[in-house]
Protein backbone atom coordinates (compact mmCIF):
# COMPACT_ATOMS: atom_id res chain seq x y z
CA UNK A 1 0.00 0.00 0.00
CA UNK A 2 2.64 2.30 0.65
CA UNK A 3 4.40 1.62 -2.60
CA UNK A 4 1.39 2.61 -4.28
CA UNK A 5 0.95 5.74 -2.68
CA UNK A 6 4.54 6.71 -3.28
CA UNK A 7 4.03 6.22 -6.75
CA UNK A 8 0.63 8.62 -7.03
CA UNK A 9 2.45 10.88 -4.64
CA UNK A 10 5.42 11.27 -7.53
CA UNK A 11 2.84 11.50 -10.06
CA UNK A 12 2.08 14.32 -8.45
CA UNK A 13 5.20 16.23 -7.49
CA UNK A 14 6.11 15.66 -11.39
CA UNK A 15 3.11 17.27 -12.50
CA UNK A 16 3.73 20.39 -9.91
CA UNK A 17 7.37 20.35 -10.83
CA UNK A 18 6.42 20.64 -15.27
CA UNK A 19 3.71 23.01 -14.14
CA UNK A 20 6.22 25.16 -12.14
CA UNK A 21 8.86 25.06 -14.63
CA UNK A 22 5.90 26.30 -17.07
CA UNK A 23 4.85 29.10 -15.25
CA UNK A 24 8.94 30.51 -15.20
CA UNK A 25 9.51 29.76 -18.69
CA UNK A 26 5.91 30.79 -20.63
CA UNK A 27 6.05 34.23 -20.68
CA UNK A 28 9.60 34.20 -21.68
CA UNK A 29 8.85 31.97 -24.51
CA UNK A 30 6.08 33.92 -25.77
CA UNK A 31 7.81 37.31 -25.97
CA UNK A 32 11.12 35.03 -28.18
CA UNK A 33 8.58 34.10 -30.18
CA UNK A 34 6.38 37.30 -30.86
CA UNK A 35 9.96 39.36 -31.06
CA UNK A 36 11.26 37.38 -33.21
CA UNK A 37 8.47 36.95 -35.77
CA UNK A 38 6.54 40.19 -35.15
CA UNK A 39 7.93 42.93 -33.11
CA UNK A 40 11.42 42.11 -34.46
CA UNK A 41 10.06 43.32 -38.49
CA UNK A 42 7.90 45.94 -37.37
CA UNK A 43 11.11 47.97 -35.52
CA UNK A 44 13.59 46.90 -38.09
CA UNK A 45 11.40 48.60 -40.57
CA UNK A 46 10.70 51.82 -38.97
CA UNK A 47 14.03 52.33 -37.91
CA UNK A 48 15.38 52.07 -41.28
CA UNK A 49 13.70 53.96 -42.41
CA UNK A 50 13.87 56.99 -40.33
CA UNK A 51 17.80 56.49 -40.79
CA UNK A 52 17.30 56.78 -44.49
CA UNK A 53 15.14 59.99 -43.89
CA UNK A 54 17.51 61.31 -41.83
CA UNK A 55 20.90 60.18 -43.21
CA UNK A 56 19.75 59.66 -47.25
CA UNK A 57 23.40 58.76 -47.82
CA UNK A 58 23.43 55.27 -46.03
CA UNK A 59 24.76 52.67 -48.79
CA UNK A 60 23.84 48.90 -48.15
CA UNK A 61 26.69 47.50 -46.63
CA UNK A 62 26.06 50.08 -43.57
CA UNK A 63 22.38 49.40 -43.93
CA UNK A 64 23.36 45.36 -43.27
CA UNK A 65 24.89 45.85 -40.23
CA UNK A 66 22.20 47.96 -38.85
CA UNK A 67 19.68 45.40 -39.76
CA UNK A 68 21.88 42.34 -38.22
CA UNK A 69 22.19 44.72 -35.13
CA UNK A 70 18.80 45.52 -34.86
CA UNK A 71 17.60 42.05 -35.14
CA UNK A 72 19.87 41.01 -32.96
CA UNK A 73 19.10 44.10 -29.87
CA UNK A 74 17.98 43.45 -26.50
CA UNK A 75 15.65 45.99 -26.91
CA UNK A 76 13.36 44.43 -29.30
CA UNK A 77 12.86 41.65 -26.67
CA UNK A 78 12.03 44.65 -23.94
CA UNK A 79 9.72 46.70 -26.75
CA UNK A 80 7.85 42.86 -27.04
CA UNK A 81 7.12 42.27 -23.36
CA UNK A 82 5.87 46.01 -22.85
CA UNK A 83 3.80 45.26 -25.39
CA UNK A 84 2.46 42.18 -24.39
CA UNK A 85 1.57 42.86 -20.86
CA UNK A 86 -0.33 45.85 -21.95
CA UNK A 87 -2.42 43.72 -23.87
CA UNK A 88 -3.23 41.48 -21.10
CA UNK A 89 -3.83 43.72 -18.65
CA UNK A 90 -6.12 44.91 -21.01
CA UNK A 91 -7.87 41.55 -21.39
CA UNK A 92 -7.65 40.38 -18.67
CA UNK A 93 -8.46 43.57 -16.40
CA UNK A 94 -10.04 45.53 -18.63
CA UNK A 95 -7.56 48.51 -18.52
CA UNK A 96 -7.46 50.35 -21.79
CA UNK A 97 -4.28 51.77 -20.80
CA UNK A 98 -2.14 54.94 -23.03
CA UNK A 99 -0.03 53.24 -25.83
CA UNK A 100 3.21 51.61 -24.24
CA UNK A 101 5.92 54.02 -23.77
CA UNK A 102 8.88 52.35 -26.19
CA UNK A 103 10.76 55.94 -26.59
CA UNK A 104 13.95 54.79 -24.30
CA UNK A 105 14.35 51.51 -25.99
CA UNK A 106 14.07 53.33 -29.61
CA UNK A 107 16.11 55.41 -28.75
CA UNK A 108 18.43 52.70 -27.25
CA UNK A 109 18.68 51.30 -30.32
CA UNK A 110 19.75 53.93 -32.47
CA UNK A 111 21.95 55.22 -30.28
CA UNK A 112 23.62 51.64 -29.87
CA UNK A 113 24.01 52.05 -33.53
CA UNK A 114 24.95 55.34 -34.91
CA UNK A 115 28.50 54.44 -35.11
CA UNK A 116 27.71 52.24 -38.25
CA UNK A 117 26.98 55.05 -40.38
CA UNK A 118 30.69 55.91 -41.63
CA UNK A 119 30.13 59.71 -42.84
CA UNK A 120 28.13 59.97 -39.67
CA UNK A 121 29.97 58.76 -36.12
CA UNK A 122 28.12 61.45 -34.56
CA UNK A 123 24.38 62.71 -34.37
CA UNK A 124 23.11 65.87 -33.04
CA UNK A 125 20.50 65.44 -30.21
CA UNK A 126 18.03 67.05 -32.75
CA UNK A 127 18.38 64.29 -35.50
CA UNK A 128 18.59 61.51 -32.72
CA UNK A 129 14.90 62.77 -31.70
CA UNK A 130 14.18 63.10 -35.10
CA UNK A 131 14.70 59.44 -36.27
CA UNK A 132 12.96 58.47 -32.66
CA UNK A 133 10.05 60.22 -33.86
CA UNK A 134 9.60 59.07 -37.28
CA UNK A 135 10.24 55.46 -35.97
CA UNK A 136 7.50 56.27 -33.12
CA UNK A 137 5.16 57.70 -34.87
CA UNK A 138 5.51 56.29 -38.47
CA UNK A 139 3.04 54.13 -39.89
CA UNK A 140 3.54 50.73 -37.66
CA UNK A 141 4.85 50.19 -34.63
CA UNK A 142 2.25 52.14 -32.38
CA UNK A 143 -0.72 51.63 -34.67
CA UNK A 144 0.11 47.75 -34.74
CA UNK A 145 -0.20 47.64 -31.14
CA UNK A 146 -3.53 50.13 -31.53
CA UNK A 147 -4.73 47.55 -34.23
CA UNK A 148 -4.13 44.47 -32.11
CA UNK A 149 -5.77 45.51 -29.05
CA UNK A 150 -9.19 46.92 -30.87
CA UNK A 151 -8.89 43.61 -33.12
CA UNK A 152 -8.82 41.42 -29.60
CA UNK A 153 -11.21 43.68 -27.88
CA UNK A 154 -13.59 42.87 -30.54
CA UNK A 155 -12.62 39.35 -31.81
CA UNK A 156 -12.34 37.77 -28.74
CA UNK A 157 -14.62 34.83 -27.56
CA UNK A 158 -15.52 34.07 -23.71
CA UNK A 159 -13.14 30.80 -24.11
CA UNK A 160 -9.96 32.65 -25.47
CA UNK A 161 -10.34 35.23 -22.77
CA UNK A 162 -10.82 32.46 -19.88
CA UNK A 163 -7.72 31.60 -21.32
CA UNK A 164 -5.43 34.43 -21.42
CA UNK A 165 -6.82 34.81 -17.62
CA UNK A 166 -5.38 31.80 -16.72
CA UNK A 167 -1.55 32.99 -18.58
CA UNK A 168 -2.23 35.68 -16.19
CA UNK A 169 -2.29 33.52 -12.94
CA UNK A 170 0.00 31.06 -13.91
CA UNK A 171 2.56 33.04 -14.31
CA UNK A 172 2.07 35.21 -11.28
CA UNK A 173 4.55 35.16 -8.30
CA UNK A 174 1.08 33.68 -6.12
CA UNK A 175 0.83 30.67 -8.21
CA UNK A 176 4.63 29.82 -7.84
CA UNK A 177 4.59 30.32 -4.25
CA UNK A 178 1.60 27.73 -4.23
CA UNK A 179 3.08 25.16 -6.50
CA UNK A 180 6.48 25.70 -4.59
CA UNK A 181 4.02 25.14 -1.26
CA UNK A 182 2.37 21.84 -2.68
CA UNK A 183 5.31 20.30 -3.62
CA UNK A 184 7.31 20.61 -0.69
CA UNK A 185 3.67 19.43 1.14
CA UNK A 186 3.89 16.31 -0.77
CA UNK A 187 7.72 15.93 0.05
CA UNK A 188 6.35 16.09 3.55
CA UNK A 189 4.02 13.66 3.17
CA UNK A 190 6.38 11.11 1.67
CA UNK A 191 8.60 11.44 4.27
CA UNK A 192 5.76 10.55 6.72
CA UNK A 193 4.85 7.47 4.47
CA UNK A 194 8.12 6.16 3.80
CA UNK A 195 9.14 7.13 7.41
CA UNK A 196 12.56 7.91 5.84
CA UNK A 197 14.14 11.37 6.10
CA UNK A 198 15.71 10.85 2.49
CA UNK A 199 14.07 8.23 0.66
CA UNK A 200 11.79 10.99 -1.03
CA UNK A 201 15.05 11.70 -2.68
CA UNK A 202 14.53 9.31 -5.43
CA UNK A 203 10.92 10.14 -5.78
CA UNK A 204 12.25 13.68 -6.51
CA UNK A 205 15.14 12.27 -8.90
CA UNK A 206 12.32 10.19 -10.70
CA UNK A 207 9.91 13.15 -11.34
CA UNK A 208 12.65 15.71 -12.14
CA UNK A 209 14.17 13.23 -14.69
CA UNK A 210 10.49 13.00 -16.75
CA UNK A 211 10.53 16.70 -16.58
CA UNK A 212 13.71 17.07 -17.71
CA UNK A 213 12.56 14.83 -20.60
CA UNK A 214 9.52 16.66 -21.52
CA UNK A 215 10.75 19.96 -21.28
CA UNK A 216 14.06 19.71 -23.08
CA UNK A 217 13.61 17.23 -25.81
CA UNK A 218 9.73 16.60 -26.64
CA UNK A 219 8.38 20.11 -26.14
CA UNK A 220 11.01 21.39 -28.79
CA UNK A 221 9.54 18.20 -31.13
CA UNK A 222 6.42 19.28 -30.55
CA UNK A 223 6.97 23.05 -31.52
CA UNK A 224 7.42 22.86 -35.18
CA UNK A 225 3.63 21.65 -35.68
CA UNK A 226 2.17 24.69 -33.69
CA UNK A 227 3.95 27.01 -35.34
CA UNK A 228 2.91 25.65 -38.41
CA UNK A 229 -0.73 25.95 -36.67
CA UNK A 230 -0.09 29.64 -35.53
CA UNK A 231 1.39 30.56 -38.88
CA UNK A 232 -1.56 29.18 -40.37
CA UNK A 233 -3.77 31.82 -37.82
CA UNK A 234 -2.12 35.01 -37.86
CA UNK A 235 -2.20 36.44 -41.62
CA UNK A 236 0.30 34.12 -42.71
CA UNK A 237 3.42 34.96 -40.51
CA UNK A 238 5.96 32.53 -40.29
CA UNK A 239 6.07 32.07 -36.71
CA UNK A 240 8.95 30.39 -35.23
CA UNK A 241 8.54 29.08 -31.10
CA UNK A 242 11.30 29.37 -29.17
CA UNK A 243 11.53 27.09 -26.16
CA UNK A 244 14.73 27.54 -25.16
CA UNK A 245 13.79 29.36 -22.02
CA UNK A 246 11.71 26.57 -21.35
CA UNK A 247 14.05 23.68 -22.41
CA UNK A 248 16.44 25.76 -19.50
CA UNK A 249 14.23 24.50 -16.85
CA UNK A 250 14.37 20.99 -18.23
CA UNK A 251 18.41 21.11 -17.96
CA UNK A 252 17.37 22.55 -14.18
CA UNK A 253 15.19 19.83 -13.89
CA UNK A 254 18.36 17.03 -15.01
CA UNK A 255 20.43 19.04 -12.18
CA UNK A 256 18.08 18.38 -9.65
CA UNK A 257 17.71 15.01 -10.48
CA UNK A 258 21.53 14.22 -10.56
CA UNK A 259 21.43 16.25 -7.36
CA UNK A 260 19.33 14.04 -5.70
CA UNK A 261 19.98 10.96 -6.69
CA UNK A 262 24.18 11.27 -6.14
CA UNK A 263 22.66 12.57 -2.28
CA UNK A 264 20.20 9.79 -2.29
CA UNK A 265 22.75 7.33 -3.15
CA UNK A 266 25.10 8.67 -0.64
CA UNK A 267 22.68 8.57 2.62
CA UNK A 268 21.78 4.77 1.28
CA UNK A 269 25.80 3.68 1.36
CA UNK A 270 26.30 5.39 4.50
CA UNK A 271 23.34 4.01 6.49
CA UNK A 272 23.85 0.74 4.52
CA UNK A 273 27.58 0.45 6.03
CA UNK A 274 26.00 1.27 9.72
CA UNK A 275 23.57 -1.75 9.76
CA UNK A 276 26.35 -4.11 8.73
CA UNK A 277 28.52 -2.87 11.43
CA UNK A 278 25.75 -3.32 13.89
CA UNK A 279 24.91 -6.77 12.32
CA UNK A 280 28.60 -7.85 12.91
CA UNK A 281 28.61 -6.65 16.62
CA UNK A 282 25.79 -8.49 17.14
CA UNK A 283 27.23 -11.53 15.95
Amino acid sequence: MKKVISFFITIIIFFLVFVLCISYGIKKTIINTLSKSVVQKEILSNVIDSYNRIIPSSDSDELNKLRTNIVNSKEINKITEKYFDSIVDLIVNNNDNSLPDIKDEIKAIIDNNKNIIKNNTYLSDSEMDLIVNYALNEKTTNKIYKNITSKLKNSLNDNEVKIINAYSFIISNSFKYIVIALIIANILFLILIQKSYYKWLFNLAISCAINGIVLSFVLPLLSNMVSKLLSNKIENIAIDINFNSISKTGYICFLVCALSTIIYLIISNIKRKKNLRINENID
